[in-house]
């Protein structure tokens, strides 16, 4: 199994300033996850202004002021204050795959019985467990027994 990796695109104005409460919370959650889940998370700590922090900001698409921001698995962006429950079931999911977790749960046409020809409605419900919105194309194919 592959460790989640943590990127945590910190900014503190200054080693003698006293550091911003949203840097204290999100270093805190960052941490804290780190000390519980040990080698199954991998957290890469990037100073926001640095060069690899600026490729960061473009890469993710991260707005100038969103400092101390965190990005799990290069693509789920966190900004802001992050809650570290969601946090914790976001890495949860990616250890466990369920990040992108669409299963059938029912499948119904609108006849029992279908007349070779007959047009029909299938109506199909789908379960999402994963933590990321999904847009699937269904496609059927129909064949004679």
């Amino acid at each position: 199994m592959e460790p989640v990796v943590i990127e945590f695109l910190f900014y503190e104005p200054c080693p003698v300033c006293p550091p911003s409460k949203l840097y204290l919370h999100n270093n805190q959650v960052v941490e804290a996850i780190q000390t519980e889940y040990g080698s199954k998370v991998l957290v890469k700590r990037i100073d926001f202004f640095s060069l690899e922090g600026q490729e960061k900001v473009e890469q993710y698409g991260i707005e100038l002021g969103c400092q101390n921001t965190i990005v799990l698995n290069y693509e789920k962006v966190i900004g802001g204050y992050a809650n570290e429950t969601y946090v914790r079931g976001v890495v949860d999911a990616y250890l466990y795959e369920l990040v992108h977790d669409v299963s059938v749960i029912k499948v119904m046409p609108s006849h029992s019985v279908i007349v070779v020809g007959e047009k029909i409605n299938i109506t199909v419900t789908l379960k999402n467990a994963g933590i990321e919105r999904r847009a699937l194309k269904l496609t059927f194919t129909a064949t004679n027994p």
